[in-house]
């Protein structure tokens, strides 16, 4: 079982890190024949990469749902407030003086 969502990701990483590297090489190689083969090599690993996401979130486990949720780069409430509604005024506070940052509400426009 993985313990955090890094390592949990790691395969993915790397080969999404090996395509890129393709790519520059590929980039600076210009016109040569050895860029249609790079281009193939490629293709190739963007099929694998994508069968392997489709595999790997087949197969998730409880807790590698919760380290999905808590993903460091996916997006919080006031990411999809930001995007979707103007003018929002973010209310905070209880009676007692204390934020919960985990609560997020306040009026918003809309259209």
């Amino acid at each position: 079982m993985a313990k955090n969502f890094d390592e949990w990701n790691r395969p993915l990483k790397e080969l999404e890190d090996g395509i890129e590297k393709l790519r520059d090489f590929a980039r600076r190689e210009g016109d040569a024949p050895k860029k249609v083969d790079l281009e193939t090599k490629i293709d190739e690993l963007e099929r694998r990469r994508d069968n392997y996401v489709e595999v790997m979130f087949q197969r998730l486990g409880p807790w590698e749902k919760v380290l999905v949720a808590r993903a460091p780069k996916r997006p919080y409430t006031l990411d999809y407030i930001g995007s979707i509604f103007t003018d929002f005024v973010e209310l905070q506070g209880d009676r007692r003086g204390f934020t919960d940052n985990a609560i997020v509400g306040g009026p918003a426009l809309l259209d």
